[in-house]
């Protein structure tokens, strides 16, 4: 994606015609883009802090190097796509699909219930066929999946930390 289309998108939601369409060929690409970024964030991480940072994960994973790196690699990206960008499309097959891996992924988690009422509200607003703006529910979206990436460190009673997260 060039920096226009970039910034088109941004600004508007819309994507090109040509960037719809997710070919077994931008599958890949962006695959070994994110494999690349993990292992230049491994290395990095491993000269600045050294090997000592990565010597636990087995015992805190409770999983081998291998299963993590999987879990990273393919599925992350996988349930990422289809829990915070698939329904983007407001198909309500796929609003209905993200909000059930919602549940399977979070649910004894209290994180669902902001999960549970965003997909709620996209379903109503697409039976309804009330007009949603496609920007705020890109926006909207994109709070929520960072939201989820971070909540479970933030310091609740700290507004400091509170206010670095946004």
């Amino acid at each position: 994606m060039t920096k226009r289309k970039l910034l088109t998108f941004a600004l508007s939601g819309t994507i090109q015609e040509e960037e719809k369409e997710l070919t077994l060929s931008i599958f890949l690409r962006l695959f070994f883009i994110k494999f690349y970024l993990l292992c230049l964030y491994i290395g990095l991480v491993t000269i600045v802090f050294g090997l000592g940072k990565f010597s636990n994960i087995e015992q805190r994973a409770g999983s081998s190097i291998v299963h993590t790196f999987v879990n990273f690699i393919v599925l992350a990206p996988i349930l990422e796509g289809l829990i915070f960008r698939n329904h983007l499309n407001l198909k309500l097959e796929n609003i209905v699909l993200a909000l059930l891996l919602s549940i399977i992924l979070f649910w004894g988690d209290w994180f669902i219930v902001i999960l549970l009422w965003y997909f709620i509200l996209v379903g109503y607003t697409r039976i309804r066929k009330i007009f949603i703006s496609r920007l705020l529910l890109i926006y909207s979206s994109s709070i929520i999946f960072a939201f989820a990436h971070h909540y479970q460190i933030i310091d609740w009673n700290n507004s400091g930390t509170i206010v670095d997260f946004f």
